[in-house]
């Protein structure tokens, strides 16, 4: 619009290297986070999933990592939440007695969380956010659960996107870094052109205390957006109760 040039987006599933020469594409969608997530909030070493897009980060110019699509599921995949709840794929019509719904729905709502706070173009398969579930294509594209939607997951899905329109300086622009990849643990650390720093941290494990190391003064207050919970830096760390298969969005006061 008004003399933009448009975004040319490749429908590519693997690593997309090669088409970042300046004269084929100018991003990709991001299956490979899709990937990396569904690889670590089903119990893939956590280190996995970083090293994945780790690479990626290394790999892709950062026009075109902070273009990416990224994504959870497709209409080309089995449903997130149905694949997080332990569904199988060879299941042609399942209904909810074939996979567990809470827990799919648990792991989605992290890995929304996800989504929100990393780089590139967060984008919901129309339904994930109202709790629509099926197996491999074609059974993935259902029709949107009018009448049946999950009110609870609706409103977490606003509030994450939410938080990520409120400080896009963070979450959309900011540099990213890792900050730990181990055991139950996923966090890293977004940082604005201004300094202030973001934080998302995810559990898939039991209820926990983490701590971080953040490179931020000590007293530094950090809000947890989705809860309003508070904490502060103290000898270079954060500690966060986390509890089981909880994601946060952190902002720096």
């Amino acid at each position: 619009q008004n003399g933009d040039d448009p975004l040319l987006l490749g429908e590519i599933w693997q690593d997309g290297s090669q088409f970042f020469t300046g004269d084929t594409m100018d991003s990709v969608m991001n299956y490979k986070l899709s990937d990396a997530i569904m690889r670590f909030v089903m119990g893939g070493k956590a280190q996995d999933s970083d090293d994945v897009l780790t690479q990626l980060r290394q790999n892709y110019p950062k026009q075109a990592l902070y273009d990416l699509m990224n994504i959870v599921d497709s209409h080309d995949t089995a449903r997130a939440i149905y694949l997080y709840g332990g569904g199988k794929d060879n299941v042609l019509q399942p209904t909810k007695s074939d996979f567990d719904y809470n827990l799919g729905k648990a792991r989605l709502k992290m890995a929304a969380a996800f989504e929100m706070g990393y780089p590139g173009m967060p984008t919901i398969y129309y339904g994930d956010e109202a709790g629509q579930f099926g197996s491999k294509d074609p059974d993935c594209r259902r029709t949107y659960p009018w009448g049946k939607e999950d009110k609870d997951l609706i409103a977490y899905y606003k509030k994450v996107i939410g938080v990520r329109n409120a400080y896009k300086d963070i979450f959309a622009r900011g540099d990213v870094n890792t900050l730990k990849a181990e055991g139950d643990i996923y966090a890293f650390s977004r940082k604005a052109d201004s300094g202030k720093m973001g934080i998302v941290a995810l559990n898939r494990g039991k209820a926990q205390q983490v701590v971080l190391p953040v490179s931020a003064a000590d007293g530094t207050v950090f809000t947890d957006e989705l809860t309003g919970t508070k904490a502060t830096v103290s000898g270079g760390q954060l500690t966060l109760a986390l509890g089981e298969n909880q994601g946060m969005m952190l902002v720096q006061d």
